[in-house]
């Protein structure tokens, strides 16, 4: 009987140690893709800020219509790179929180894995 826990618990500990292996890699992901998110979004910035001096500097030669244009059109890139790192933030977040949650978990598992252990040494030791 105590083999089958002993069993039971070493696979329970194998299945959440691969399972945290799994959620430190999309963690690793999900940093990545904030890093390059970030990178966009200060690209985006940039190239907005550059639009904006090219516009100053030619102000008298450009449209209002289109201006307006290139304003709406820079807005729109600047929102898609913020709602993509903001996305990739909240991923990363939820990553952490379950790799947290999971390390909890493996260490209660690690825990039942030493007491089935010491029991077994105890009972081996009483015969």
């Amino acid at each position: 009987m105590w083999a089958w826990k002993r069993d039971y618990t070493m696979i329970c500990l194998c299945v959440t140690q691969a399972t945290i292996e799994q959620f430190k890699e999309q963690l690793e992901d999900s940093r990545e893709t904030a890093a390059d998110i970030q990178r966009q979004l200060t690209k985006a910035v940039g190239e907005a800020s550059a639009l904006r001096q090219k516009a100053d500097m030619a102000e008298e030669g450009i449209k209002p219509e289109e201006m307006e244009d290139l304003k709406r059109k820079m807005g729109v890139r600047l929102q898609d790179s913020e709602s993509q790192l903001e996305a990739a933030l909240t991923k990363a977040v939820s990553m952490e929180k379950a790799k947290n949650r999971l390390q909890v978990e493996l260490e209660a598992v690690a825990e039942d894995l030493e007491k089935v252990k010491r029991r077994k040494i105890s009972t081996f030791n009483g015969f």
